[in-house]
């Protein structure tokens, strides 16, 4: 019985610190975008190199949490010069438009 309650606190910590990982790379997105920078956490040679499906999974999250901050900020930016230029991808698409329509409305 112990050892499942093991189990489920490592499950616990690792999904909270996914949760802090995600959220520090959505922040650094939003924080490249400000200062023009684009500079995703990992690259596709670090991905391809990368053994395990957890770490790659992983991997994927972050640059989808980086690509979603920087996305939104750049949406914000771009509707303050009038310059709509969404990029391609679901994901990053839908936080650029809620980012152009949040600074149409501020």
């Amino acid at each position: 019985m112990s050892s499942s309650l093991n189990s489920e606190h490592v499950i616990f910590n690792r999904t909270v610190n996914d949760m802090a990982d995600t959220e520090y790379y959505h922040n650094k997105g939003q924080s490249d975008a400000a200062d023009g920078d684009y500079d995703p956490p990992h690259g596709l040679a670090e991905s391809l190199l990368t053994w395990g499906s957890d770490a790659m999974h992983d991997q994927i999250e972050e640059n989808e949490a980086y690509d979603i901050g920087y996305y939104h900020t750049r949406g914000q930016l771009d509707q303050t010069s009038d310059d709509y230029d969404p990029p391609s991808g679901d994901n990053c698409r839908a936080a650029y438009d809620v980012g152009w329509e949040a600074a149409k409305d501020a």
